[in-house]
């Protein structure tokens, strides 16, 4: 017993760290939403073959918005295939927060946003170019409406403060439950068997940790960035698990696309390219 509260004691004096950086992540971000979600989403819908351009950047900024509306507005045929993979891809949820509040490398969370944009602007171009959906917008153009508070976590009418707060109070809960895991998991089973059961230096340990990445919650984005942090997994694992960590994206998806078969091609091709790039980065980046 009193292993475990010498454990939660260390976990808590580490993770308390963390809170200022979370704060001040989640103003920003919450900033930016509310005051340009409704550009944003009407951009996705480019008239003009750029909707995965703009959906990458989309998807890049570190918030869950924006996934949710984006198969959202693919199952109402207001988006491409390629732009709903762009948003996917690009997209890192909670991972971004917790790295910079945990003191990561910005040199290491730079590379890891442009990684994945570069990723999923690409992929995204190319699924437009040769997969064209049937409904999917490529010739039309629609004003898209901004829809208020698609996945529960937008709160526009709330005073931004607060919903930071809210946002920063669950993320350190998260934080605080998946360190102590980890540390307990450390002491008990020692840090060697943790590197093996992930596949430490194996080039398969971007297979694992991409399928842990579609998992529809926030906590597996947490995961893999504590994971990273820690050392346990690669950067191109992380990489890897993230492309397919699309949060809550594909909840709506799966529950808005009556084409199931379609919905399993889109999540197999990301987790191809998920497992390709993670694999790539890996050699190049060991």
């Amino acid at each position: 017993m009193e292993f475990f509260v010498h454990s939660a004691i260390h976990t808590l004096e580490h993770t308390l760290v963390t809170i200022p950086f979370l704060f001040l992540a989640y103003v920003l971000m919450i900033y930016l939403e509310r005051n340009t979600e409704s550009r944003l989403k009407n951009a996705l819908n480019s008239p003009k073959g750029y909707g995965p351009l703009v959906g990458g950047l989309v998807g890049s900024i570190p918030q869950c918005g924006f996934s949710v509306a984006a198969a959202d507005m693919f199952n109402r045929h207001k988006i491409t295939v390629g732009t709903l993979i762009a948003v996917f891809i690009s997209t890192s949820d909670e991972a971004i927060p917790v790295l910079l509040s945990t003191g990561g490398d910005f040199l290491l969370i730079g590379g890891l946003i442009l990684t994945k944009l570069i990723i999923g602007i690409s992929i995204g171009l190319l699924v437009d170019k040769f997969w064209v959906v049937s409904g999917s917008p490529i010739e039309s153009h629609t004003h898209v409406e901004a829809s208020h508070d698609v996945c529960g976590c937008s709160h526009k009418h709330n005073n931004i403060v607060l919903t930071a707060l809210k946002h920063t109070a669950i993320i350190f809960v998260l934080i605080f439950v998946v360190s102590f895991v980890f540390e307990i998991a450390l002491e008990l089973i020692g840090t060697d068997a943790i590197a093996s059961l992930m596949l430490s230096g194996s080039v398969l340990q971007p297979m694992i940790v991409a399928a842990i990445g579609f998992v529809p919650n926030c906590a597996t984005s947490i995961v893999i960035a504590q994971l990273l942090a820690e050392g346990a997994i690669s950067f191109g694992s992380a990489i890897a698990g993230l492309i397919t960590g699309a949060g809550f994206g594909i909840i709506v998806l799966l529950r808005g696309t009556k084409d199931r078969r379609l919905v399993i091609k889109i999540l197999g091709l990301i987790y191809i390219v998920a497992v390709v790039s993670g694999m790539v980065l890996q050699f190049l980046f060991p």
